[in-house]
């Protein structure tokens, strides 16, 4: 794995939530993005039936988009792949939380409960230092000297 995909997986990881939606319709809802540390590759979401990304993922994968913006984590991204809904218990396992558990009647026996899989394919990426002083000093850095500040870096990753 490149250094620039680790970094974004490790950042993307602190990540509380991002917007995820399909390509052919352009609707973004917010949803808190779930993968296995260990081997990252799908981004996983727990979701309900009846949802819009649900209903219209429930025959197949259809193309869709996941949209960072932290500044916490310094990670700002752009993330297309394919959204699918699918069934693996030991997934929503693995996943459930305090949080999630809120979202649910049932627990994780809800029977609204379904599991979304993310399966990225590209992304456009920005990497930004998530400290207040770098960026004052970049600010000031290039007031001073009339150089661009230092916004951090910008990838293009293909998974």
């Amino acid at each position: 794995m490149s250094d620039h995909k680790k970094e974004f997986y490790d950042r993307l990881e602190d990540v509380r939530a991002g917007m995820l939606g399909l390509e052919s319709d352009g609707k973004l809802m917010p949803m808190s993005p779930n993968f296995d540390d260990d081997k990252p590759g799908a981004i996983w979401f727990l979701s309900a039936a009846g949802q819009h990304l649900v209903d219209h993922t429930s025959d197949g994968a259809k193309a869709a988009k996941f949209v960072v913006a932290d500044g916490g984590t310094g990670l700002y991204a752009d993330i297309t792949g394919t959204l699918e809904v699918t069934e693996n218990p030991a997934k929503v396992d693995e996943i459930w939380s305090p949080i999630a558990a809120a979202w649910y009647e049932e627990d994780k026996q809800d029977p609204d409960l379904r599991l979304l899989k993310f399966t990225p394919q590209s992304a456009e990426v920005w990497l930004t230092s998530t400290s207040g002083l770098k960026f004052f000093y970049e600010i000031m850095k290039a007031n001073i000297t009339d150089e661009m500040p230092d916004a951090g870096t910008q990838v293009s990753l293909t998974f």
